[in-house]
């Protein structure tokens, strides 16, 4: 396991931080620049819930510091950020969450496969090449009155969340014509609560009693719950911090701490208490602290 050394170190100028990116990661971020800034005196943050797809550009750009996605970087993203700064952006793996396909509590599906959520929310099928569901009789015989037709919701493109889902399970295809879109996970989750026939997905930090968690898994699989580790869950992905270090270079020490401090025992508490799961070990980064904290 790699050690990682970072203090309540007195900079000569008064520093700042200034992180940008994910919803879903917000609250922990938020959470760890509250106990971060009193081991720094003067230190200014700021963290911007703008969506994981706003990262990649904003960090080409230099206008923030880190980036906080809930995705990897696309191929595309990362082919923009080498040709606009030419080095590829660094990032570290700071957590694991995993989106959790909610229903309303009057529906009484217990489960789906990949491939169907591909027939609700796609515009084509593109994964399955099936015909479109939009009425859960499609589904289930037992559905009846006004909870027949399909009512999907999903979070805007912006969102870190709205490309994972596209690429895990809509095989990249667009999404279908008329889904509503949501800026926050809490709306969205209200919306299914209160639509007979909604369907949607969201961080399992957000679900609550007022849905129903449906189980999931690959066609022809067993249905897997959302387990506290996320085993088997077919919608388990990571979660990542992100930053632009040109090679040869340095972070300034408050970029270099804070990035350390996402690998330390008291920051990855703070994961579990969000609702997300640590990360297994410290050994998932990569990169020995005195490649870029010196």
């Amino acid at each position: 396991m790699l050690t990682f050394c970072w203090s309540a170190t007195a900079f000569s100028a008064s520093p700042s931080l200034t992180i940008t990116g994910s919803d879903t990661l917000a609250p922990l971020v938020t959470t760890w620049l509250q106990d971060f800034k009193t081991r720094y005196d003067g230190l200014r943050v700021e963290m911007q819930s703008t969506g994981s797809a706003t990262v990649p550009t904003a960090l080409a750009e230099g206008t923030v510091d880190i980036g906080a996605m809930s995705r990897e970087m696309t191929r595309e993203e990362i082919g923009e950020f080498v040709a606009r700064r030419g080095f590829a952006p660094k990032s570290v793996a700071i957590a694991r969450d995993a989106l959790v396909v909610i229903v309303n509590k009057q529906n009484p599906l217990d489960s789906l496969t990949l491939d169907q959520l591909d027939r609700i929310f796609s515009a084509n099928a593109r994964c399955t090449n099936g015909s479109p569901i939009r009425d859960w009789r499609q589904l289930d015989t037992r559905v009846e009155g006004s909870l027949q037709q399909v009512e999907a919701f999903s979070r805007t493109a912006t969102s870190g969340s709205y490309g994972f889902f596209k690429s895990r399970v809509l095989c990249e295809a667009d999404y279908s014509v008329g889904i509503a879109e949501f800026e926050g996970f809490a709306a969205l989750v209200d919306s299914v609560a209160g639509t007979r026939g909604g369907i949607g997905y969201t961080g399992k930090q957000w679900v609550d009693d007022r849905v129903k968690a449906l189980k999931l898994s690959v066609s022809g699989g067993d249905n897997a719950p959302v387990a506290s580790n996320h085993t088997n869950y077919p919608l388990t992905r990571e979660l990542f911090l992100y930053w632009a270090q040109a090679p040869g270079t340095r972070l300034s020490p408050i970029q270099c701490a804070f990035i350390n401090y996402s690998q330390s025992a008291q920051a990855q508490a703070m994961v579990e208490m969000r609702g997300l799961t640590p990360l297994s070990s410290a050994s998932s980064f990569e990169m020995e602290a005195h490649d870029f904290c010196e």
